[in-house]
């Protein structure tokens, strides 16, 4: 959802986007942030660095994504000092947005935040975005896709993109049902099913630990493109 609102929202002057997948220092990311719009900080400390973001944040209509926040939340002495920014910028009023996602709800104001917790898609909505992905099958059996990946679109898409590498244009739900790597697939995301703190990363994580040891370097190798890659940077790895 925050990925749709990053792109299709209009009316902001400036997008941000911070992804907390691997954790950032306060001062790492604030005057990293103040550099991308061009203003050097000569002030230490993080209570001068959270004022001057929040000054240049106020100035334009600002959208700043907050990606993973749940990262830093482990860690009180890395989480503070994001946690007193928050809570700062909460008593300003501006027309500039901060949107976090988090799979835990850190503790701030919460006069001013709201929260949205965010399920799987039902059945219905899930069958809806196969079929608009032009999966072909019937009802019950992509039904029984998405129950499979407890209506996570994320992970209905990756099957998606799989399963269109297989099979082309024509792809077919059944395929995916009938195969036999079926069984890994349910037991992986089975596992964690009602899981709260499930992702698809934890999926995907599960899965490289099933790896060979040679194919899990190759993943680490690769891992550290972020845009698409071809051959001659495979063969650089």
């Amino acid at each position: 959802m925050a990925a749709r609102i990053y792109r299709e929202v209009q009316g902001f002057e400036h997008q941000f986007w911070v992804s907390f997948s691997q954790p950032y220092s306060f001062n790492q990311w604030g005057r990293g942030l103040l550099t991308y719009l061009g203003v050097i900080l000569d002030e230490t400390g993080d209570e001068n660095l959270a004022y001057a973001l929040i000054r240049q944040l106020a100035k334009e209509r600002c959208l700043l994504v907050l990606d993973n926040l749940e990262t830093l939340l482990t860690d009180e002495t890395q989480w503070q000092p994001y946690q007193q920014f928050l809570q700062k910028w909460l008593s300003r009023d501006t027309q500039s947005i901060v949107l976090v996602t988090s799979r835990e709800q850190p503790k701030l104001s919460l006069r001013k935040s709201k929260w949205y917790p965010l399920a799987g898609l039902t059945p219905e909505a899930g069958v809806a975005l196969l079929q608009s992905l032009e999966i072909q099958g019937s009802s019950d059996d992509l039904q029984h896709l998405v129950q499979l990946a407890d209506g996570h679109p994320l992970l209905l898409e990756l099957t998606v993109e799989w399963l269109r590498q297989e099979r082309g244009e024509a792809a077919h739900v059944a395929y995916v049902l009938n195969q036999t790597d079926l069984n890994l697939f349910t037991d992986m995301v089975g596992e964690h099913r009602d899981d709260p703190e499930a992702s698809v990363g934890k999926v995907l994580a599960q899965m490289v630990e099933r790896l060979e040891p040679r194919l899990q370097t190759l993943w680490q190798n690769l891992s550290v493109y972020r845009q698409p890659f071809g051959e001659p940077q495979a063969q650089a790895m």
